[in-house]
């Protein structure tokens, strides 16, 4: 793959839980130097969004009141929803508690022309067009970040380019070794159901997607498979069908497994807003909790794979390792590439965490997962990306060409 373009943003935001880990100016991971440059926030803290909202409002209209020719147009031309926001109850609540918030604490900031409406239509084009920025070294974003280039491709999960970040700065990567206006990238993770998929979009973008992904039903029953009635068996129940292995049918209906994906993901999603756990406590958390769903649904499934990459990353981070932790490293990375393929950034970020789980072993040699772990980073990352030279000299320089 090939990068077909680079940005920094116009404006991004640390996850305050990572203000302790990443310089909040160019999200690199602190060393002396960004310690100097991190601040401090004694006062009530506000959500990351709201957040990466002001600090766009800061940039937009400050630069505006400098400069009359500026006028915001670097991101007028960013689609706004701005009807459908002020028409949600929940989001029109959220635009009214900012704008009460700047009105209060940013008298001495803030023009004191700028027009309420004006400054709501700017916080619509934060809420439409933000990306979460991701670290793949991690299992969750770390900031989040306006980038007014990427935010003008339209939508698709199915899409041949994906973005990937090196610090705050995004990478659009593409097959084709030229850029195309009409180039789609999918606005969130892949390894979601399609009814997750398309509650995320639809959420924020009010549109529900069609695309090939978005159709293709026996991908979505293998990603919401349950397990069958025989104990240990190997195989999987999806849809209605029975298991492909033992031919028994599904210890729960297809309507109760889509329903338990659907809540095991939200708990592991509001996990990484709570900051009560230390990593061994999480560890522990997070077997406990997959001893309680790998009863009813199967090793395949997309909510068992993201659990079992937060075991890995959680285990990667243990001061005393676990005796299975081949096991914990490997389990599921097989599903991830199954399911995405090799070069998708979701299938890289799966096998650094393996290999990294793999290099706290006393002995670990270059293995199948090393090798895989290169060639899906250099398509998804690139050659230079940090991630990929993290995996070349963990594993010796291995000699893996560009396909």
């Amino acid at each position: 793959m090939y990068t077909l373009a680079r940005e920094n943003p116009l404006a991004a935001v640390l996850c305050p839980q990572f203000q302790d880990f990443y310089c909040a100016t160019c999200f690199a991971e602190l060393d002396f130097e960004c310690e100097i440059l991190r601040t401090q926030n004694n006062q009530t803290p506000m959500t990351t969004t709201m957040r990466l909202c002001i600090r766009t409002l800061l940039v937009t209209l400050r630069n505006s009141e400098r400069s009359p020719s500026f006028n915001g147009a670097i991101i007028e031309d960013l689609e706004t929803n701005y009807k459908e926001f002020r028409s949600s109850p929940s989001h029109n609540q959220f635009l009214s508690d900012l704008v009460t918030i700047i009105k209060s604490v940013g008298h001495n900031v803030f023009p004191k022309s700028v027009e309420t409406n004006k400054m709501i239509a700017i916080i619509c084009t934060v809420l439409c067009n933000s990306f979460g920025i991701i670290d793949d070294k991690r299992v969750e974003p770390i900031g989040s970040g306006l980038f007014v280039g990427l935010a003008k491709h339209n939508h698709s999960c199915a899409s041949t380019s994906h973005v990937v970040f090196e610090k705050n700065q995004v990478l659009l990567r593409g097959r084709d070794m030229d850029y195309c206006k009409s180039t789609t990238i999918s606005y969130v993770s892949r390894m979601l159901p399609t009814f997750e998929r398309q509650k995320s979009i639809r959420s924020v973008h009010f549109i529900t997607c069609r695309c090939e992904m978005c159709r293709n039903d026996d991908l979505d029953f293998i990603g919401l498979a349950s397990r069958c009635q025989t104990v240990n068996c190997s195989g999987y129940v999806k849809g209605s069908d029975s298991c492909g292995v033992c031919k028994k049918p599904a210890v729960i209906p297809i309507m109760e497994s889509a329903s338990s994906t659907s809540k095991l993901i939200d708990i592991l999603d509001n996990l990484h807003k709570s900051n009560e756990f230390d990593c061994t406590t999480q560890y522990d958390y997070l077997q406990n909790l997959r001893k309680e769903y790998i009863r009813i649904l199967a090793d395949c499934n997309v909510a068992i794979l993201q659990l079992d990459e937060q075991i890995a990353y959680c285990a990667s981070d243990l001061k005393k390792i676990p005796d299975d932790l081949t096991e914990i490293a490997v389990r599921g990375c097989q599903h991830f590439i199954d399911r995405l393929g090799i070069g998708a950034p979701e299938v890289t970020r799966r096998l650094y965490i393996a290999c990294k789980c793999l290099s706290l072993l006393p002995s670990s040699p270059s293995s199948e997962i090393h090798q895989l772990a290169i060639q899906s980073s250099i398509l998804s990352h690139g050659e230079d990306h940090s991630i990929t030279k993290y995996l070349n000299d963990l594993t010796n320089g291995c000699d893996i060409s560009d396909d």
